[in-house]
């Protein structure tokens, strides 16, 4: 059973819509609620955005790169389409064929997505490594004292 929502975005006022289920913002989810009222008070909810796009380097566009931005999903989406809101990470690798035959190839194929796999896992690496020897979640050398 649907009840009636109401959604407020940036600079838009809110309206209602009977019957219907209306997303917003994920941190105004019940799950982000959940969530935050299931860890510690001094903890919070980091909801990180990856994503790419093909963008052409030359004015022929026969060049591309493959560009991944991170952005936080904490931050509000009026706000994250800024380009302050955004910071490259890196760019994918782009894999060449000889021809189509190999580019159809399930060996080839497999190569593509390991190598999308192994670049992310690199490009995320410094998220998931911990310095921290006492188990606290905090590197203490982090904040620049001894």
């Amino acid at each position: 059973m649907y009840r009636k929502s109401f959604i407020k975005s940036g600079n838009f006022p809110a309206f209602c819509i009977e019957n219907e289920q209306s997303y917003g913002e994920q941190y105004t989810g019940n799950w982000w609620k959940k969530v935050k009222e299931s860890i510690p008070s001094v903890a919070y909810i980091l909801s990180i955005i990856l994503y790419s796009d093909a963008t052409t380097t030359d004015t022929l566009g026969k060049g591309s790169l493959y560009p991944i931005y991170i952005s936080l999903d904490n931050i509000p989406t009026w706000r994250r389409n800024k380009e302050d809101a955004k910071q490259l990470l890196g760019y994918l690798p782009i894999l060449s064929v000889k021809d189509e035959r190999e580019k159809k190839s399930s060996e080839f194929k497999k190569l593509v997505r390991e190598t999308f796999h192994n670049s992310i896992k690199f490009l995320l690496d410094p998220l998931f490594t911990n310095d921290d020897d006492d188990g606290d979640g905090i590197d203490k050398d982090a904040g620049g004292t001894n």
